[in-house]
């Protein structure tokens, strides 16, 4: 390509360059321009998409219920978060909406992680936990997973030692975790909700199979400020396409995510969607049950 006419060009000039965090070879995403589509005549279980056609004619409906206008006015998103922190038994204040659990995450380190802090999750893990580790520059410490004759086991006691010894800034911990699949006894993870307090280190509980999983520790928030649970309606609600989920924390905590917010950050026909499809938690329920139901058969 040649320079415009009358341009300057000159060897000397630096290249423009990222922040080194994002420099580095090792941090490599997937190229979408270059991926193929998935085959519509196969049932695909990669990303856990909730494909319950009993669930699905409840999507249709709400969707075909929308109002046009959803596709050309911004988001108002003050009503379903109003509703939402109903259903969650939260204060409105405690939550904010992201794009799905992983704006949660990313929101959560941008708005804590600096470069050189310590950061800790589980391995294998959500993809992107060492990516944003990466991004951010963080110093990444992976717990792995231990082979055992009844399947993949945290080693609780290795986390709680690197909690109270690296004093990490955050340790992220999906409940249940993929793809183990394994889950946090109660015990431990009250253990290691006191011990991330006493270091002063944010946990973040990757609560993203709601309700597949029952457990929360969201009741938990009012006496550990520095948890932070991650939720999606991309699982149980089958609503990934929407890309629409929310971090809930303390007051104090969720004015610093609201802070590095966009301006809009879900769109306005996921919040419409979604503050109508509140109505049909019982659908969802219902839904969860027949996808159990199955995965016991098999």
């Amino acid at each position: 390509m040649k320079a415009a006419e009358g341009a300057i060009v000159d060897a000397r000039i630096p290249p423009i360059l990222p922040r080194i965090p994002i420099q580095s070879d090792k941090l490599v995403r997937p190229d979408w321009v270059s991926s193929k589509p998935r085959s519509s005549r196969l049932l695909w279980l990669d990303k856990n998409e909730n494909l319950d056609s009993e669930l699905q004619k409840v999507t249709q409906r709400v969707l075909a219920s929308l109002d046009p206008t959803v596709l050309c006015t911004y988001p108002d998103s003050g009503p379903l978060c109003r509703k939402l922190a109903k259903a969650m038994t939260v204060d409105p204040e405690m939550l904010v909406l992201t794009a799905g659990s992983d704006g949660a995450i990313r929101s959560t380190f941008e708005a804590f992680v600096a470069e050189g802090d310590t950061v800790v999750h589980t391995v294998p893990t959500f993809a992107m936990y060492p990516v944003y580790c990466q991004i951010f520059g963080a110093n990444a410490i992976g717990v792995e997973y231990q082979r055992t004759e009844s399947g993949p086991q945290l080693d609780i006691e290795r986390l709680l030692w690197l909690v109270e010894n690296k004093k990490p800034k955050l340790v992220c911990l999906p409940n249940p975790d993929s793809p183990t699949g394994t889950t946090i006894a109660d015990r431990d993870m009250e253990r290691l909700l006191v011990a991330t307090a006493v270091t002063g280190s944010i946990l973040l509980v990757d609560e993203a199979y709601y309700p597949f999983y029952p457990k929360s520790v969201v009741g938990l928030i009012k006496y550990y400020p520095n948890l932070i649970v991650a939720r999606t309606f991309a699982k149980a609600w089958g609503l990934a396409g929407l890309r629409i989920g929310c971090a809930v924390g303390s007051k104090e905590t969720i004015l610093f995510l609201h802070k590095i917010r966009p301006m809009y950050e879900v769109n306005t026909v996921a919040v419409a969607f979604l503050e109508k499809m509140l109505d049909h938690e019982v659908d969802v329920l219902e839904s969860v049950n027949r996808l159990n139901e199955g995965k016991r058969y098999f």
